[in-house]
């Protein structure tokens, strides 16, 4: 998101190179020993979660993490194979 808008990070040509691509921009946002709760989200696709996550998880560490179904509302705009996840940094405790 950038302004409140949906903005693309890249353009891919595999949704293998797709996910690699979105995992990479989560690792450099968040650094290297930086910690993520994470919650992924698909529309009949929840091999293609698995693979984002375990992509994701080879780059940073992971301290919650969820897998849900998008709700018809959303899925209807999507369709079925969307992949996607939400993430937000975990503060270090002091």
């Amino acid at each position: 998101m950038q302004d409140g808008l949906i903005a693309p990070l890249g353009t891919s040509r595999s949704r293998r190179r797709a996910h690699e691509m979105t995992a990479d921009a989560i690792a450099t946002a968040i650094g290297p020993s930086g910690k993520i709760r994470s919650t992924y989200v698909h529309a009949a696709a929840l091999e293609e979660v698995k693979k984002l996550r375990s992509l994701l998880k080879d780059r940073v560490t992971i301290v919650e993490s969820l897998i849900a179904e998008l709700s018809p509302a959303l899925g209807v705009h999507t369709g079925p194979g969307t992949a996607g996840l939400c993430y937000f940094p975990v503060q270090a405790e002091s």
